[in-house]
């Protein structure tokens, strides 16, 4: 288990409380499978896909979004960050082959950080 300390900006678009979400990486002993422990309820997806999928408030759109999120620097990018922990704990860029999915990815720009980071034969599921 590893805490999560940086910001969130999909629970600040829906005004969830950091404080009453328990924010942790977990990665499973067995398979290696890692996972995020923030578990939104219906009424909060429901806001969050609302609000993050609205073209007037982000004043973009969902190309000009993934564009922009995947053109940040290493430094700046929270998919980035959220790699190095993928990559801490299974070792997923030492291997030349493999798949990885990404389960309720949004428009896919986590997968589209591991297809840049990752070499070889892999394949990419969202």
């Amino acid at each position: 288990m590893r805490q999560v300390t940086s910001d969130d900006h999909y629970l600040d678009l829906i005004g969830k409380s950091y404080a009453t979400s328990q924010r942790q990486w977990f990665r499973c002993v067995t398979c290696g499978h890692v996972h995020n422990s923030v578990r939104l309820t219906d009424s909060e997806l429901e806001q969050l896909y609302k609000r993050f999928r609205d073209q007037e408030w982000r004043n973009e759109t969902p190309d000009e979004y993934f564009d922009r999120i995947t053109s940040l620097p290493l430094t700046e990018s929270e998919n980035s960050k959220k790699m190095d922990i993928i990559e801490e704990w299974t070792r997923i860029g030492q291997r030349s082959s493999g798949s990885a999915l990404d389960v309720g990815c949004g428009g896919g720009v986590l997968i589209e950080t591991m297809r840049r980071r990752l070499h070889g034969n892999w394949s990419f599921l969202a």
